[in-house]
């Protein structure tokens, strides 16, 4: 991003899985960090607060909760810099979340990055598409496309049943 390298990825805070987050850092070189990572997103909005683990999963050691913003994943449209990540547990109801760059400020400061208040893609079961997640865009032509992996249907959890799905998309008039 002008000029600077970045890398944007999920992590835990501490050794212990429970809470997925998403953290931000300029690089070197394609493979060197310059620098700490910063948290940049939490799951802290009630609709990423779903993360319920199964009782079996749980006699397995998984926490109770796991709470989860991972995929993260750079949109650039114009002059505006998206992160598009994937919220929620995928065996309930994954969708997609985004963190838009405030134009002003460093990458890696947290309040350079506003979050959106509900997500931005979410299961569309009449078109049997449940639990979207891990968006990546491209462009061809004059069209903007999203491919994504989802469920064909309610119950496929995070398991071997999700399939990629590629659709074309829009922008709003404010971009």
């Amino acid at each position: 991003y002008n000029g600077q390298l970045y890398a944007a990825w999920s992590g835990w805070e501490g050794p212990t899985n429970g809470r997925q987050d998403i953290y931000i850092a300029k690089l070197k070189n394609p493979w060197t960090l310059d620098g700490d990572r910063v948290k940049i997103s939490q799951p802290d909005l009630p609709w990423e607060q779903h993360g319920a683990t199964p009782v079996e999963w749980q006699k397995n050691g998984e926490p109770p909760v796991i709470l989860v913003n991972e995929g993260p994943e750079f949109l650039r449209h114009d002059n505006k810099l998206f992160i598009v990540y994937s919220a929620n547990a995928c065996w309930l109801d994954y969708c997609m979340g985004l963190l838009t760059y405030t134009g002003t400020g460093d990458l890696t400061d947290p309040k350079s990055w506003t979050k959106s208040q509900q997500p931005v893609f979410t299961q569309a079961p009449e078109n049997g598409v449940w639990a979207p997640g891990h968006g990546g865009f491209f462009r061809s032509a004059n069209q903007d496309w999203m491919i994504y992996h989802a469920n064909p249907s309610a119950t496929d959890g995070c398991g071997n049943k999700r399939a990629p799905h590629i659709q074309p998309f829009t922008w709003n008039a404010d971009g």
